[in-house]
């Protein structure tokens, strides 16, 4: 097994972000309602040139993050990724801040086994992920499945994952999975539940696993435990649930019959239920979940930076969050 560890408990950070400081006034812009008008208040509108050093490889612009059409993305012609199937690795006590994950499927994360088995990844800390924040399992369902091959048989354990967008830990197609001790605060801010990967945990066709001691915290529109589809000889036991808001089900396992799961001695704690459908007025399909104009969305984004700070705000976060 290689393992990727801090030195001597030495703090190491991977961030996914730049800080850029070298803004300039933006010139040519007419300002006023009208040719000549000027706005009541004074208006300075601020641009910055983007360094292409900073995007090698693919353009992070391109990726998705809704789940329409994505061919545009061309994955044929442009290889985003390193080579999958790496096994037997170990992630300790690291932090991973500021990724801008595209949102699920597929599922990648800011720790990502891109499709490898027997992983231990404990004691690291995921900051502000904008999709995912781990996955350990097939990835997405397109993929075929390789004769012989393993999916899952990986440890999580007493990792702090924070203020993931849609799924904070997510797993296609896992089996022998310990999922035990982590600190989960904060997902679910993209409020992409119709997206149907949104939760704390979210796995698919989990067989042989144990979820167990987790505290999961401020889940908003997400489950917090979602075993998705055909689950086997799974154990949810002793996890803290608490503060969740429009959850559909804190702890849900969907299509799955005729074999043994079980879920006990478990403590959900002021989870509040789907939002008031009365309240809303009929829209087509899912059209109004995209609007931008959302006063509840803003109200509890404001609510949750107010908390806890904003994504450049890490340490404020950490001592809020015992």
């Amino acid at each position: 097994m290689i393992s990727y560890e801090a030195y001597q408990d030495q703090e190491v950070i991977i961030k996914a972000s730049v800080e850029v400081n070298s803004f300039k006034p933006s010139e040519g812009w007419r300002l006023g309602r009208g040719p000549g008008r000027q706005p009541e208040q004074p208006v300075r509108i601020w641009e910055i040139e983007l360094d292409p050093e900073d995007f090698e490889g693919y353009n992070p612009f391109c990726a998705v993050n809704i789940l329409h059409d994505r061919l545009f993305i061309e994955y044929d012609k442009t290889d985003m990724t390193p080579e999958p199937f790496l096994s037997y690795i170990k992630v300790k006590g690291l932090t991973l801040a500021h990724a801008a994950t595209g949102a699920p499927v597929p599922q990648r994360g800011s720790l990502s086994c891109y499709r490898g088995h027997h992983w231990i990844i404990e004691d690291c800390t995921i900051d502000w992920s904008n999709g995912t924040g781990i996955d350990v399992g097939n990835e997405c369902w397109h993929h075929t499945r390789i004769e012989g091959q393993i999916l899952g048989s990986t440890i999580i354990r007493r990792n702090t994952i924070k203020n993931v967008g849609v799924c904070a830990i997510a797993g296609m197609f896992v089996s022998n999975m310990l999922i035990e001790d982590n600190l989960i605060v904060g997902t679910g801010w993209q409020r992409m539940e119709l997206s149907w990967e949104a939760g704390a945990i979210k796995f698919h066709h989990s067989v042989n696993s144990l979820i167990r001691r987790n505290v999961i915290r401020d889940s908003h529109g997400c489950d917090a435990i979602w075993l998705d589809v055909a689950n086997e000889n799974n154990r949810i036991t002793a996890n803290l649930l608490l503060d969740g808001l429009d959850s559909r089900e804190h702890i849900f396992m969907e299509c799955t019959r005729d074999v043994e799961n079980m879920i006990d001695n478990n403590i959900i704690w002021n989870v509040e239920g789907r939002f008031d459908r009365d309240s809303l007025p009929q829209e087509p399909g899912s059209s109004g979940w995209y609007k931008k104009n959302r006063s509840w969305h803003k109200k509890w984004l404001r609510d949750l930076r107010g908390r806890y700070g904003s994504p450049q705000d890490s340490q404020q976060f950490n001592r809020q969050v015992p």
